[in-house]
This record gives C-alpha cells, sequence and structure tokens, in this order.
C-alpha cells in the first residue's frame, strides 16, 4: 500500500440529506481502498478518503458530477486540519472577502459595516 498523502481525502459537496455512509462507500469502493467515509450530520456533503493517491485521483475525475442518492454531487481535494485556512483570511467567504466586508449579524438579517457618520450629517443639513 502506498504512503497515505494529503490528497487522498475526497470532499463530496451536494450530497443527498438521505445518503448514508455505506451509500456514499459503493460508488467509490470501486476505484481502490477506502480508509473510511465520514458524512457529517446536516451539513449536506461528506468525506471519502483513500489509501493511495491515485485511486482518490481517478475517483475524483470519474465521480465528480455523478449522482448519489438523488443529487448531483460536486468533488474536491478535502483539506486537512495543517492546511485549512484560519477564520480571519480575506479568502474566507464568510468575514467579507466575496461580499465587499458586509457583516451578516447572527440570525438577524444584513447589518451594514459601521460608517463614518459625518457623511450623513452634511447631506441631512442640506434637506
Amino acid at each position: 500500500m502506498d504512503q497515505v498523502t494529503m490528497l487522498d481525502k475526497i470532499f463530496v459537496g451536494g450530497l443527498d440529506p438521505s445518503v448514508i455512509n455505506e451509500d456514499l462507500r459503493q460508488p467509490f469502493s470501486q476505484y481502490g481502498e477506502i480508509f473510511y467515509v465520514k458524512i457529517p450530520v446536516g451539513k449536506g456533503c461528506g468525506f471519502v478518503r483513500f489509501a493511495n493517491r491515485g485511486h482518490a485521483e481517478e475517483a475524483l475525475n470519474k465521480l465528480n458530477g455523478s449522482v448519489i442518492g438523488k443529487q448531483i454531487v460536486c468533488l474536491s481535494w478535502g483539506r486537512y486540519p495543517t492546511n485549512k485556512q484560519s477564520r480571519g483570511d480575506y479568502g474566507n467567504m464568510w468575514n467579507g472577502g466575496y461580499y465587499g466586508g458586509h457583516i451578516y449579524g447572527g440570525g438577524n438579517g444584513y447589518v451594514p459595516h459601521p460608517h463614518d457618520q459625518s457623511i450623513y450629517a452634511a447631506a441631512t443639513a442640506a434637506y
């Protein structure tokens, strides 16, 4: 068996909520030995980790865009804790990097960034 590399875990996005571990394992198992299959509860995704990078690469290429359960899935390489982006990175879509710096308040809807209130004073004085 080849040494496990950082590119042996496949992220499965768009997973049908009714899919269980065995449903996810089945289509991937034809490409090689699988270390584990994991479906985090309520996330709509899963992970498949292969024993061999080449097998993982083949599965990713062949199964990307296929139907698992009742939905089309999108596959990509899974990340490991050592190479995750920190939540403060500008590339993180949840901190405003993708949305012009907007802040979304804890379930209360959209909350704009604080602005310099003096710009409103001049506009209000004109009326």
